[in-house]
């Protein structure tokens, strides 16, 4: 019972993944050339309400006739936006057309964390010019330097020293072999644990 008592106080801290950040690197260059060619992808998080994706494409906003975004991941396909979507937008620049999707993880299917999610575009130019670009991100709120602990079935995700997520995952791993034994079951936990102070929710201006 002691040991129980312990653990919830320590379990007080976790949050279970409901959905997460995603944040890509800087931008991923796509190889084409030519008329309607995808010259570059990236993938925005604002945390934790939506994701922006944006393809940078060799051509003016009007010559644009299609575009599609798809995202899965381990295979399964979780968006899919039409440039006739609401969420999609063409801005122009003076070297190419930026079309970006914005992804609002305000239901589900939410992304899972700490696992990369792929995406990629498809454009297609008035003139028939098709071109294809992919990217792959991973599923992290990009604020915190993150720790992991652990496999699955118990994984634990944690982004200071302090917080001791491999002690808070030892002490629950005969709390789930007991779990196993008495119900026959093998359910998997995936926590991730902030810092009390850690602010949850940033506030964004446009």
């Amino acid at each position: 019972m002691r040991m129980l008592e312990r653990l919830a106080g320590r379990l007080a801290l976790i949050v279970p993944i409901v959905y997460a950040a995603l944040l890509a690197p800087p931008g991923g260059l796509a190889a084409q050339d030519g008329p309607g060619a995808i010259l570059f992808t990236r993938a925005t998080v604002v945390f934790p309400a939506a994701i922006h994706f944006v393809a940078g494409v060799d051509a003016a906003p009007d010559a644009i006739a299609r575009a599609t975004l798809t995202v899965a991941q381990a295979g399964e396909t979780l968006f899919i936006s039409e440039m006739d979507d609401a969420g999609y937008e063409l801005r122009a620049s003076d070297a190419y057309t930026e079309v970006i999707v914005t992804w609002a993880l305000d239901h589900p299917p939410y992304p899972r964390a700490f696992a990369p999610l792929a995406y990629e575009w498809s454009v297609e130019t008035g003139e028939g010019d098709v071109s294809a670009a992919s990217g792959e991100v991973v599923v992290v709120d990009p604020r915190f330097e993150w720790r992991t602990a652990g496999e699955p079935p118990l994984t634990l995700h944690w982004h200071n020293d302090r917080l001791n997520g491999a002690g808070i995952r030892a002490e629950l791993e005969p709390v789930l072999a007991a779990l196993r034994e008495h119900t026959g079951r093998a359910p998997e936990f995936e926590f991730v644990i902030y810092d009390p102070a850690a602010p949850l929710c940033p506030t964004v201006t446009d």
